[in-house]
């Protein structure tokens, strides 16, 4: 029987059949890939290596009102990087060839990496800041943007898988994320930016090895100590320095991968040559270009800072907001104050740019797209610049006049405005000390030297000089004491701040200037005539009313109070030419009884004080203010509603210190704790409040219908809260322990004080008519800004009509094509009659032109008939306080000109001034520019020899 072999299958052909497969499963894959799925994949690598590079656009012009340039772009060199595959991988080479050529050529790396080094310091954060609760708020913030706060999160509450935490563990967080050393910060973004890594030549699974270390971590502790001892190692190679600079780049290509592909800039304003040789070197250089970016610029650098204002980086804080109206809060900058920061929405412009295809080192290979760039709207200002030049250098040359003088030594910070009466169109608006916009705008200027200078002053040094230059028995804890917040309070205002708008915002007491004001009122409402005789007696203490039975309240005029003498038989203009006192108190004393007397008649100059510009209603308090389109403060004149404020404003200090002190008065008592504390309990801090709440509530209820306790009822109903707050303070039962006495005994005593306090001494504070008395020579509660003196002052002399104050004629586009226009506003109107305004006029100008005028000897020789009016205003109402802190009086100007026809209000404030005629040059140098064209023709030569040609950029 035949057998049938089988045949055998050989390992070669087995091993062909499956390289035959393998093969046709290869090719079948190709042509899929390649042929089929050719469109999709190409469109795949065309998106990959497809961006939209932006192009930032330039702001609009800030033209005067004459067409001059006063703030402007120009094109500046930025060295830009880009974060691609190619730039990655030769990251550490690329930077160390570009810090070379930066350092070789006088050249800044672009640094806000707020976590600084240096040698005597070691690490730590610089957020240049002066309140320590703010401090601590931006480190938080920096750690939570850079993942430590999540890092630390993860390990506090690892089964967490929502991510959301409670009210409870989040201050966990927050407080275990306050531990975080600056140098443990430090360390760990080394490690989690992948420079420990990739400088110590890791491979994959020594870096995975790390990471798993750090997770199995049991504590934030164990693992930050990981993080430090991998530090360590990179610490030995290269210096903090070194390491440092690449952490700059690095960080500011984390912050900006939150937002866009941008890249970022690694050095801003390079110079032209600089620039060429990086050029020269980029296909050496990946990632690395050369970046033309519009750059703010004020061509007149100080010229006008206080009315510009200035450009900053955008807060973290308002991401949301802005990143919506299309910012890019990494690189953007926006006008923070001034015209920049009120006209924002206009002069931004909008942003263009191009969309192009790139290579792995990230250059460009292709320009697909372009976005046209659209050029900001230009603002056209009302101030005219020769005449702002002069009013900021008459200003400056005052004051260091002034300097000279041991009087006037402190007269270092002093505003200037300059208003159109029939208008209200600002000319001119000056402060010093001031500030250069450049240095916010321009990068590189703005060094940490000056954002100290700026905005963290060194008070300690300063206040240390100020005390040995005038003699000062105090201590740098008094003149700048701590604020709960560990910042320090100027509370005496004796520090120049040069970045403070003192035209707009700095509230001081008018002093003489507001005479004019009570004259008005009074020549209007009839009390007075222009005719009226008044007799100046010296005292004024003739009516009981005023200055009680025993005449406690007498104020005197001045003329008394120098030479023992009195002005005698004298009218409304003569008053105002020799600033008499008594005449404006015997004015003010009838208008309160014409209204009424009692509370009714304590608002005699309320209505009058809004209609010119004075004053508000507490009623109406949002709409206070000049109209003027920058921030400003709006203070207010006296009132009955306005006074109450106040005194219950500043009575809680008084009873604190008071308290505290041990003494009020007649009474003296155990030192009582009622000052809030940090360490005070919840419940005892409501003690407290309840306390002083008590007390103010009372204050409030003078004047008014509510049946309000009397003294005995006031004291008995303290007793248990002020029991209270001695139950549960500490504080008070160590001072109790001292002393051999009771709790009781000392309550009753405390009581009794604060119902002095409140009822008899606060209480009629509020309604006695002495404070009407006082505020008609401009003391007391008045309060106001240089632009409501000269906005005031511009109502008076028009006849009455008050305008708006504006810095902006209208807006035009690119091409200078209207877009808006502003024309004169009025906001109220007096009907002066001309007999009372003539009255006014005759005697301002008496006090420029007239012997015996109060500002009689600035104004000789000057050809044209002006009106003025001067103000001492005391600093404090107690001359011993202002002595013993170095201050001296305001000095204060009001002016106008011409006498018969009003163009022009000036106001001058010098602080520490001394006298109000001390700031009269400043007007006349104004005029002497202003009038030029008519002095020339009457050959008259300038006291200000720069006035009739000062220095601006002419640029247009």
């Amino acid at each position: 029987m035949d057998k049938q072999k089988k045949k055998k299958i050989s390992r070669y052909s087995l091993l062909m059949a499956v390289m035959f497969t393998i093969s046709i499963v290869i090719i079948i894959r190709l042509v899929y890939l390649q042929v089929y799925k050719n469109g999709e994949y190409e469109d795949k690598a065309n998106v990959a290596s497809r961006h939209f590079v932006e192009e930032k656009a330039p702001r609009g012009k800030i033209y005067d009102s004459k067409g001059n340039v006063l703030a402007t772009s120009i094109e500046t060199y930025n060295v830009t990087f880009s974060d691609t595959k190619n730039s990655k991988a030769s990251f550490y080479s690329t930077m160390n060839s570009i810090f070379k050529i930066l350092d070789d050529n006088g050249e800044k790396q672009k640094d806000e990496f707020k976590l600084q080094y240096s040698k005597d310091k070691g690490y730590y954060f610089e957020f240049n800041v002066n309140s320590d609760k703010t401090k601590k708020a931006l480190e938080l913030s920096f750690k939570r943007d850079r993942g430590i706060t999540d890092f630390i999160k993860g390990k506090l509450f690892p089964d967490n898988d929502s991510g959301d935490l409670n009210e409870q563990e989040q201050k966990q967080v927050d407080e275990e994320a306050a531990k975080v050393t600056p140098e443990q910060c430090f360390d760990y973004l080394l490690c989690t930016y992948s420079m420990y890594s990739d400088l110590s030549n890791l491979s994959k699974s020594q870096s995975a090895e790390l990471s798993d270390k750090v997770s199995s971590a049991k504590s934030v502790k164990e693992a930050l100590n990981i993080y430090t001892e991998a530090a360590k190692q990179l610490k030995l190679k290269y210096s903090a320095d070194k390491l440092r600079r690449y952490m700059v780049v690095k960080d500011a290509l984390k912050m900006q991968s939150f937002t866009s592909y941008n890249p970022i800039n690694i050095a801003e304003n390079i110079k032209k040559d600089t620039a060429f040789i990086i050029y020269q070197k980029l296909v050496n250089l990946p990632g690395v270009y050369v970046e033309l970016e519009p750059v703010r610029t004020y061509p007149n650098k100080t010229l006008a800072c206080s009315v510009l204002g200035y450009l900053s980086s955008i807060d973290s804080s308002k991401k949301e907001k802005y990143e919506e109206q299309g910012y890019d809060i990494s690189n953007d900058k926006i006008g923070v104050s001034g015209i920049e920061a009120a006209f924002e929405k206009y002069l931004k412009g909008t942003k263009g740019g191009k969309t192009i295809k790139v290579n792995s080192q990230g250059r460009q290979t292709e320009e697909l797209s372009q976005l046209e760039v659209q050029p900001g709207n230009n603002v056209h200002l009302t101030i005219d610049a020769e005449l702002q030049a002069v009013a900021e250098r008459a200003l400056k040359e005052n004051l260091e006049g002034l300097q000279k003088s041991h009087d006037t030594k402190n007269a270092t910070r002093g505003a200037v405005v300059v208003q159109e009466v029939n208008t209200g169109r600002i000319l001119a608006l000056a402060n010093y000390p001031n500030y250069d916009p450049n240095t916010f705008s321009i990068p590189g200027l703005l060094t940490d030297a000056k954002i100290k200078e700026y905005f963290t002053p060194d008070y300690e040094s300063y206040a240390n000089a100020y005390i040995a230059k005038n003699g000062l028995n105090k201590t740098y804890d008094d003149l700048f004491p701590k604020n709960s917040d560990g910042s320090r309070n100027d509370q005496y205002e004796i520090y120049p701040k040069i970045m403070y708008n003192y035209a707009t915002e700095g509230l001081m007491p008018p002093g003489s200037t507001f005479k004019p004001f009570t004259s008005l009122v009074g020549l209007q409402q009839g009390v007075i005539t222009p005719s009226t005789i008044i007799r100046d007696e010296g005292v004024f203490d003739k009516y009981p009313e005023v200055s009680g039975a025993n005449k406690t309240y007498a104020p005197v005029c001045e003329e008394y109070m120098l030479n023992h003498g009195t002005h005698g038989n004298i009218n409304v203009s003569d008053a105002l030419k020799v600033s008499c006192n008594y005449f404006f108190y015997e004015t003010a004393y009838r208008l309160w009884k014409q209204a009424g007397g009692g509370i009714k008649g304590l608002n005699a100059f309320a209505d009058y004080a809004e209609k010119v510009g004075l004053g508000y209603n507490l009623k109406n308090k949002d709409d206070a203010g000049t109209g003027i389109e920058i921030a400003e403060k709006f203070g207010n004149a006296y009132n009955f509603d306005s006074f109450k404020e106040n005194l219950c404003l500043y009575a809680k200090f008084d009873l604190v210190s008071a308290l505290e002190k041990g003494q009020y008065g007649q009474y003296k008592f155990v030192p009582f704790d009622i000052g809030n504390k940090d360490t005070d309990s919840e419940e005892l801090k409501k003690a407290k409040n309840n306390v002083k709440d008590m007390v103010i509530n009372r204050i409030r209820q003078q004047g008014t219908s509510a049946n309000a306790l009397g003294y005995n009822e006031f004291v008995k109903s303290l007793k248990e809260p002020l029991t209270k707050v001695a139950s549960l303070s500490d504080v008070y039962k160590e001072e109790i322990k001292k002393r051999s006495t009771s709790v009781n005994s000392q309550i009753e005593i405390v009581a009794e004080a604060l119902g002095q306090f409140t009822i008899y001494d606060k209480g009629r504070a509020v309604t006695t008519p002495a404070e009407i008395i006082n505020a008609s020579i401009g003391q007391g509660t008045n309060q106001f800004t240089p632009l409501q003196l000269a906005g005031y002052i511009s109502t008076i002399v028009n006849g009455g009509t008050r305008y708006k104050a504006h810095l902006v004629d209208k807006i035009t586009d690119v091409d200078g094509k209207n877009i808006d226009e502003f024309k004169p506003e009025v906001l109220s109107k007096i009907d002066i009659s001309p007999q009372n305004l003539n009255a006014i006029k005759v005697g301002m100008n008496a006090v420029n032109e007239k012997g015996g005028g109060t500002a009689a000897a600035r104004w000789t020789g000057f050809p044209i008939q002006t009106g003025g009016k001067t103000g001492t205003a005391s600093y404090t109402s107690d001359p011993k306080v202002q002595a013993s802190v170095g201050r001296a009086a305001y000095g204060v100007y009001v002016s106008f000109a011409p006498l018969d026809n009003p163009k022009i209000a000036v106001c001058a404030v010098i602080y520490d001034g001394a006298a109000g005629n001390n700031a009269a040059p400043i007007a006349r140098a104004i005029y002497e520019n202003y009038f030029k064209e008519e002095l020339k023709k009457q050959n008259y030569k300038p006291q200000a020899s720069y006035a009739y040609d000062p220095v601006i950029a002419k640029e247009k």
